[in-house]
């Protein structure tokens, strides 16, 4: 893959990212989301009632919604193709974590959403990569 990008699409991801990691990233909302999730996993016939959180339980999970939104700060001001090959590595890894706590540590059946999405994000930005690569092979 060559060195160009589409920084549209890499900002969108980024965008994205910002928005859900925001959420995480402040207990207030935090709570809120955590609640919603398992809200959204009753509906699914699952588990509506999400486990106690002790207070590192809660520092964990703004932690690592800080470093999102640090993250897609660093895409969306430098939407570059290192950063769009690394994040979309990071994704598929997402992806496999996300399938192993749900189907073998019983994780709420409704983070398959996100499974989607990092699924998604993971793809588009390769297919973005591959096809920029491509172009600029013809243009040679």
């Amino acid at each position: 893959m060559s060195n160009r990008c589409n920084p549209q699409i890499i900002r969108f991801w980024a965008i994205f990212d910002l928005i859900i990691t925001g959420i995480l990233a402040i207990p207030f909302t935090a709570e809120l989301f955590i609640q919603l999730l398992y809200t959204i996993n009753g509906l699914l016939g699952s588990n509506g009632s999400p486990p106690a959180f002790d207070a590192i339980h809660w520092l964990f999970v703004c932690f690592t919604g800080g470093l999102g939104v640090l993250w897609a700060i660093a895409r969306i001001s430098q939407p570059t193709s290192l950063l769009s090959k690394i994040d979309a590595t990071g994704r598929l890894w997402m992806t496999a974590l996300l399938i192993y706590f749900i189907f073998l540590r019983q994780a709420p059946l409704a983070l398959l959403l996100f499974v989607v999405s990092e699924l998604i994000g993971a793809l588009h930005q390769l297919w973005s990569l591959r096809r920029m690569a491509g172009e600029s092979k013809a243009t040679r």
